[in-house]
């Protein structure tokens, strides 16, 4: 398979696969493919995030960068929903009531949140996808 873990699950990244092959034809496709194996996750990430080149100093900005190349799990469309939310200056309660959840549930919510993105507070995480545009 072309994908491991948890990324085989996505079916987009199969289609995304296909059309890049018609597009550029098996052997351009297949070469592009290499070069992709080729880099480490946080290579592409920047990449991705249009960054040029990881950031050299320990500043907290230059953490945050790196943290983010470390996320291997993306948020799920609920977390992105509750962290619109905390970004909002919502209380868990308000979030609670918002989405028609159970305080608990916002809980472990932001709990995914936090480990994902690797930080320990809503500040952090406001900062962090805020920085990267997850919000």
């Amino acid at each position: 398979p072309i994908f491991s873990g948890w990324m085989r699950h996505w079916p987009l990244l199969e289609r995304l696969h296909a059309d890049l092959t018609e597009r550029l034809g098996a052997d351009a496709a297949r070469a592009a493919c290499e070069r992709g194996k080729a880099r480490d996750l946080k290579t592409v990430v920047y990449a991705v995030l249009g960054i040029v080149s990881p950031p050299a100093d320990s500043h907290p900005s230059a953490m945050a960068a790196n943290t983010i190349s470390e996320m291997v799990e993306p948020l799920s469309g609920r977390e992105l929903e509750v962290l619109r939310l905390i970004a909002g200056g919502l209380s868990n309660r308000d979030i609670a009531e918002q989405l028609v959840l159970s305080v608990g549930t916002v809980k472990v919510h932001t709990r995914n949140i936090y480990g994902k993105l690797h930080v320990s507070s809503r500040t952090q995480a406001i900062a962090l996808a805020n920085r990267y545009h997850l919000i």
